[in-house]
């Protein structure tokens, strides 16, 4: 979920809606049913895999990764001469899954330019520019959870954990998007 400090421009929210409904419209999506992340990195070209997946990463490398240290990561978009490729950790589970793959192909679809890596010693570590994240982060939430469909789920009397089975996110998200889209205010009795 975004910092408490926005370091969104004015008008970003309100675009990310927009920007969500188009990609939706791109892979036959109505505004109520599920975003399918491999469907629409598909659509644009995208390559989705696991470290599994990835012949030339060393057996110790996929251990650290998988077993070792799982919960410190969750997805890596790399562009490299073939296209974007984004590489996912599948112990998570299918909610924070959605919202990893959804995340890095925001930041393709936003066009942002992808972090540094930086070497210390025998450490390597991307650099992160806060906006994009935050941009990324708004973006994911809206391709997930669109504040069409949390109306619909209030119109049907969805709760929280239903509306995040039914969407494939994770209820934090949803709990996030219900509160920041103001689902409550403006979808009340006799408010339709």
């Amino acid at each position: 979920m975004p910092a408490a400090t926005s370091s969104l421009v004015y008008g970003f929210k309100a675009r990310s809606q927009r920007i969500a409904a188009e990609q939706r419209g791109l892979i036959s999506l109505a505004a109520h049913e599920p975003v399918n992340p491999r469907a629409l990195a598909a659509h644009h070209g995208v390559r989705i895999l696991t470290p599994a997946d990835l012949p030339s990463l060393e057996a110790e490398d996929r251990e650290e990764l998988l077993s070792h240290h799982p919960r410190e990561w969750s997805a890596v978009s790399v562009t490299l001469p073939t296209g974007t490729l984004v590489v996912y950790n599948p112990t998570h589970d299918t909610g924070r899954i959605n919202n990893s793959l959804c995340h890095e192909l925001s930041h393709l679809i936003l066009g942002h330019e992808h972090g540094q890596l930086l070497t210390f010693a025998d450490c390597v570590m991307r650099d992160f520019n806060d906006r994009q994240e935050e941009e990324a982060n708004w973006l994911a939430g809206s391709l997930l959870a669109p504040e069409a469909a949390l109306k619909h789920a209030k119109r049907a009397g969805f709760d929280h954990a239903e509306t995040a089975r039914r969407l494939g996110a994770s209820e934090d998200l949803v709990r996030w998007r219900w509160r920041m889209s103001g689902i409550d205010r403006y979808v009340g009795k006799g408010r339709r």
